[in-house]
Order: C-alpha cells, then sequence, then structure tokens
C-alpha cells in the first residue's frame, strides 16, 4: 500500500514538472502561442506599402506580382535562401502568425487565410477589404464595402465588427492604438490625395483597449509609419516633404526637403522613393541627416522591409515586378 502510494506521488511529481517552469508559471505550447506585432518585422511600415511582404521568425512571406510569369504567393527560409511556392494568389498586406498567414488578394479585395504551408485556405470575409493588420489575434482593416470604415474581427473570422463611422485610409496599428486617415468631405472635393493613387487624410488615432479617438495633425498624412513613439509619414501639405510627430500630437519636424513616397522606418533608419531623384530609392538616419541612395533602376514603389533586404515593385522593363536589393545598396537583383 505504501509503495502504491510513493508511486502516486512521483507520477504527481513528474506531471507537475512537465507542465511548469522553474519558477512555477505554466508552459505554453508553442503551437498555440501568438505571434505579437512586436515579433514581426517592421509590420505597420510594410503594411503602409502595400504588405507585399513579413517576416515571421526565420521565414520571409512575399507576393510577386500578376505582371510576372511566376505571381503567387511565397516562402523564403532566411539562413538556407529555400524557396517554397504557397499557391499562386497574388496577394497585398500580407500578416502572419506562428500557424496561419492572412492576406487579401489583389483583384478580389476579400480577406483569406491559409496555413503555413498554403494547406486550408479559407475566404474570412466576402466584403472588399483593404490595409489589413493583425494585432493579438484581431483583424483590423478598411472595409470598402461599408464606406471605407475600419472593422476589426477575430483571426477566424469571428466577432465582426465596425470600429469607427468615418470614410478611413492608410490604416496601421501598434500594439496600443490605430492609426488612419480620415477622408472629410472637404479634402475629397479638394482632390488631396498624395499622387500616388491613394486618397489621404488628416491622421488620427483610436485607443485599441477604450475605443477613443483623437487628431494626432491636421496635416494631410500619407505612409504613416510607427516607431518608438514617433510618427514618420509624408506631409501631403507640405508637397510630400518627409515629416516626424509625436504619437502624442506634439514635436513635429520636418526632416527633408525631398519629394517623398513609400516610407518605411527600421532600425534607426528611414528607406523612402525621392520623387525629386528620379524616383530613386534612399535611406537616412531617423533624424533625416546622411541620406545615401541606394538605388537608382527605374521607377520604384512600395518599400517593404525583410531581414536585411529591401523589397520593392519596379519597372525597368514592362510591367511592374517584385526586387530587392540588400540595406547597404548592394546586390540588385530581381526576386525569382
Amino acid at each position: 500500500m505504501l509503495l502504491k502510494k510513493i508511486i502516486c506521488f512521483l507520477l504527481v511529481f513528474i506531471f507537475a514538472l512537465l507542465y511548469t517552469g522553474c519558477n512555477g508559471t505554466t508552459v505554453e505550447p508553442i503551437s498555440n502561442k501568438t505571434v505579437s506585432s512586436n515579433d514581426i518585422i517592421s509590420n505597420n511600415g510594410n503594411v503602409a506599402n502595400l504588405g507585399l511582404v513579413a517576416q515571421s521568425n526565420n521565414h520571409i512571406y512575399y507576393s510577386k506580382t500578376v505582371d510576372d510569369t511566376n505571381f503567387g504567393l511565397y516562402r523564403l527560409e532566411i539562413d538556407t535562401e529555400n524557396i517554397i511556392k504557397i499557391n499562386e494568389d497574388v496577394c497585398n498586406y500580407i500578416n502572419v502568425d506562428s500557424n496561419n498567414i492572412y492576406y487579401i488578394v489583389e483583384g478580389d479585395y476579400h480577406l483569406y487565410k491559409t496555413d503555413l504551408y498554403g494547406n486550408n485556405k479559407a475566404k474570412l470575409s466576402d466584403d472588399l477589404c483593404g490595409y489589413l493588420n493583425l494585432i493579438d489575434n484581431w483583424l483590423y482593416y478598411i472595409n470598402y464595402s461599408d464606406g471605407e470604415k475600419i472593422y476589426k474581427m477575430k483571426s477566424d473570422g469571428t466577432e465582426v465588427t465596425r470600429v469607427n463611422d468615418y470614410p478611413s485610409a492608410r490604416l496601421v496599428t501598434d500594439d496600443k492604438f490605430i492609426y488612419y486617415c480620415r477622408i472629410s468631405e472637404e479634402i475629397a472635393s479638394e482632390g488631396a490625395d498624395d499622387a500616388e493613387f491613394n486618397p489621404s487624410g488628416e491622421l488620427y488615432k483610436i485607443s485599441i483597449k477604450d475605443g477613443e479617438e483623437t487628431k494626432v495633425t491636421e496635416d494631410i498624412v500619407s505612409f504613416a509609419n510607427i516607431s518608438n513613439g514617433w510618427i514618420y509619414y509624408c506631409n501631403v501639405s507640405d508637397g510630400n516633404r518627409l515629416y516626424k510627430i509625436k504619437t502624442d500630437g506634439t514635436g513635429k519636424t520636418k526632416l527633408s526637403d525631398d519629394v517623398s513616397y513609400y516610407i518605411n522606418v527600421i532600425d534607426e533608419k528611414i528607406y523612402y522613393v525621392n520623387a525629386s531623384e528620379n524616383y530613386s530609392i534612399y535611406k537616412a538616419k531617423i533624424d533625416g541627416k546622411d541620406k545615401e541612395r541606394l538605388s537608382n533602376f527605374g521607377r520604384s514603389m512600395y518599400i517593404n522591409i525583410g531581414e536585411k533586404w529591401i523589397y520593392f515593385l519596379s519597372n525597368p522593363n514592362e510591367g511592374y515586378a517584385l526586387y530587392r536589393i540588400k540595406n547597404d545598396g548592394t546586390e540588385n537583383q530581381k526576386v525569382e
């Protein structure tokens, strides 16, 4: 009888060791752990630039355009450069967690998800969607089927909810706020677009926690990036010059007189397309100093960052295709 009690005690003790850490906290199964926005490289900067690339752990996920003969969604293993084609969808606004890829299909504009290997593809919404952001198991997006309002849904497609009541554009998020450009009737009537295909407006933010909404700046904003308490943006009100402002609306600073588009901020650097210099790709410090040209490769668009590479669309010949260049300006190459 005593032997039975000892055996039971040992089994319970071993079981407890398997399910707790040294500090007594429960260990989550890795397969069920959600990757937070902070684990995804340059998420809001890439989303601001059509979301052609997303990085999660040791993989880069990217989409090649319809102008490319091998169009589709791909996964690149960073260490080995091994490439796998996931499916033939031409994707925008790619977001990734530990189990799934979320994206909007170009031309279809519906929201889909698939697992990391291209299996179990599912449509999450029949609405026309854009500017998809994944934050802590919630998908935030602009719903063009409902007057460009901001919506959210659970990552499984449930609990679809309208977030605001205003026509909105250029949605990006961090872990605390949703940032968007509000398209007013006055702005729309003045044609205050950024001359790069998408409408802009005054920048607002909405608290993810309580829904409180605040105007950040009256500048007409495009390509906003959120980094370390600052918003970097192209100021349409000043001819698309490069600016920054704190997320609380203070400290507005002009960084450059270059006519700038497609900015992406990461690792204390700003990457942007300089329309003043034949739409070449430039980088500068986050204070706007020490700028340098990285590429003069035809008209470049939509800068996305993945590991040490800059991905972008360019048209050195006919049609736009996906290219990449090292962040020091070397090894300019078409993505195969």
